[in-house]
């Protein structure tokens, strides 16, 4: 039986081919204009020339001539180029910000390298992956992040025959999580495994003789011991640990972001090793104080409060030396004219204003003579001469051309 058809038969169907043409074209345009490649040097260059617009107009703006002007008009142009500069700003450093998926994906890769190379089964849980950090940050997170994830791997997690002994599931379980919290961006790498032998770490800090007998040791200085170059708690050299290698090169690299890590840790249950950094490197947002002649800054993601401590909340501790009482807690306070050796003046603690600070573990106040505001300022590296210098990130110009202090609060108390 013949089924064929003849092209003559076929059903005419009439085709707009310029029409087609154009909403290819259009098509095309739409899916062209969603994103464009910039080279980094370039977006560099603009957001260093946001930052310098930002000094400049601060200058401007709180020259005490133009503070003079009391004409309604002029006000109002400077408000609204205050606004742009500020819109702009936030566009720019918007720009830097990437998010953390495709870092946070390849530690999958690590987890099963280590599983296919040793006889323990892990999962590893991601959370927050469209958190969005400076891409500069990002870059350098990938080696410190590894290493954290390797030490869980092999310190934390135990082989999965004891954990059934213990009543724990089979399977170890490391949570790579990525939040926000105020100014800063928070990851922490938990594991559900044995957590850190406290005697254990403390007995080989003494063998290694990097503590005395005498020394008094918090839980978190003990945890902190293994930060140490050289340390490891491990009897027996593995190609994952035991060479005393790692963790100190973490908190280096962490440092050098200007973040800090913290350990929190319980026996049989499990550690968090808690890294902090600023969403920024560029622009913070921090309370403007001074002290004595000298101004300095706090990022604001490290205040909780600050008050005018009457004499009652004021305590002198044998080896704490000044504390403030409140809620019940003595808080040690600092104060920075003395931390940076500006005077030795004592000034009644009454009559200076308290803040108290939260870096990770850490709980304090410091006493400072005036609170001169929030602002957004531009941070300025200091160099290689001053970039060691304890307790400061920074410096930034203000706007009557003196240099702030760009405060490290993690660094500003340690505990005794």
């Amino acid at each position: 039986m013949d089924t064929s058809i003849s092209v003559d038969e076929l059903p005419s169907i009439d085709f707009d081919l310029e029409c087609i043409e154009i909403q290819k074209s259009e098509a095309n345009t739409k899916k062209t204009d969603e994103s464009i490649r910039v080279k980094t040097d370039k977006l560099d260059f603009l957001i260093d020339t946001v930052g310098e617009l930002v000094i400049s107009f601060n200058l401007i703006s709180e020259d005490k001539n133009v503070l003079k002007i009391h004409n309604h008009d002029f006000i109002k142009k400077i408000s609204q180029l205050s606004r742009v500069v500020s819109d702009l700003q936030n566009a720019s450093m918007a720009l830097r910000m990437i998010p953390l998926g495709n870092t946070l994906q390849k530690m999958k890769r690590v987890v099963r390298d280590y599983t296919n190379q040793n006889k323990k089964s892990i999962l590893l849980h991601l959370e927050g992956e469209e958190t969005e950090i400076d891409r500069n940050i990002v870059d350098s997170l990938y080696d410190p992040l590894v290493h954290m994830i390797r030490n869980s791997c092999d310190h934390g997690i135990e082989p999965n025959e004891e954990r059934e002994m213990l009543g724990k599931s089979y399977n170890g379980n490391i949570t790579l999580s990525a939040y926000h919290k105020g100014n800063s961006l928070v990851i922490d790498v938990i594991d559900d495994g044995k957590g850190i032998d406290k005697d254990k770490v403390y007995k080989k800090a003494l063998e290694k003789g990097f503590i005395k007998k005498e020394d008094n040791l918090s839980d978190d200085q003990i945890f902190k011991l293994i930060f140490h170059p050289g340390f490891s708690t491990v009897e027996q050299v593995s190609k994952v640990s035991g060479r005393g290698v790692g963790m100190d090169v973490v908190q280096e690299a962490i440092k050098s972001l200007s973040g800090n890590i913290d350990i929190i840790s319980k026996a049989g249950i499990g550690s968090t090793f808690r890294l902090v950094f600023p969403l920024t490197l560029a622009i913070m947002e921090g309370m403007l104080i001074k002290v004595e002649e000298q101004l300095y800054i706090i990022p604001i993601g490290s205040i909780q409060r600050s008050l005018k401590p009457v004499k009652s909340q004021i305590n002198k501790i044998f080896n704490k030396g000044e504390t403030l009482c409140i809620e019940d807690k003595l808080l040690p306070i600092v104060r920075l004219n003395k931390k940076f050796n500006l005077s030795q003046d004592q000034k009644n603690l009454d009559q200076c204003v308290l803040i108290i600070i939260q870096a990770g573990n850490k709980e304090y106040a410091i006493a400072v003579d005036e609170l001169l505001g929030i602002q957004n300022v531009v941070v300025k590296n200091l160099g290689e001469y001053f970039k060691n210098l304890e307790g400061v990130s920074g410096a930034t110009i203000m706007g009557d051309g003196r240099v702030g202090i760009i405060l490290d609060t993690n660094e500003l108390y340690f505990e005794e």
